[in-house]
């Protein structure tokens, strides 16, 4: 993105181009085209609304808007849409819509943080499926904690046959029917 410089907001200028504060718009899109092989350019909008920053963008061949404060380009064509997604990522970010997960224990302390979120409907969404995620990976923590406390009592154990001596593994209700005097070569 490619801004000219703005009386309120730092906006970005990825390029570090030296725009006057009301530049000709059409001589930048000839430059990108020219100097950075832009194939797909937008213009990108600013509207100051008292509730927020509302950015949005038009293409090059529609009727220009005001409120215009830079461009924005792709190398790749018709790439109008991946464009756009980025402005209104960038004006979420800009409006402070970021969010980030924190995951307490039962004393209040921090066991784990996600961050990136944006928008607080994305951010509610995926805060609910990380603490899906979270909650199935201490239940399986909480079941290989209990099988290494109490070996004997899930799944398969190793026991020794009787009748060769090597050892194999066995399904613990088979290794008590053994202990009563089974047949270690019952399947």
């Amino acid at each position: 993105m490619v801004c000219a410089p703005h009386r309120r907001y730092a906006l970005p200028n990825e390029l570090s181009l030296n725009l006057p504060a009301v530049p000709d718009w059409g001589e930048v899109v000839e430059f990108l085209e020219r100097e950075h092989d832009a194939r797909t350019i937008l213009r990108v909008h600013l509207y100051d609304h008292p509730r927020g920053r509302i950015f949005w963008t038009t293409r090059l061949d529609e009727l220009p808007e005001d409120g215009q404060v830079g461009l924005i380009f792709s190398t790749a064509e018709g790439d109008d849409e991946q464009l756009a997604e980025e402005v209104r990522l960038y004006a979420i970010w800009a409006r402070g819509e970021t969010y980030a997960l924190q995951i307490l224990d039962e004393l209040g302390v921090v066991v784990e943080t996600i961050g990136g979120f944006y928008g607080k409907q994305h951010a509610m969404a995926r805060a609910d499926e990380c603490l899906r995620e979270f909650i199935k990976a201490q239940e399986r923590r909480l079941q290989r904690a209990r099988a290494r406390a109490n070996p004997g009592t899930h799944g398969l154990v190793a026991a020794d046959c009787p009748a060769s001596g090597r050892p194999r593994a066995v399904p613990t209700s088979r290794l008590r029917r053994r202990r009563r005097g089974g047949d270690c070569a019952a399947g």
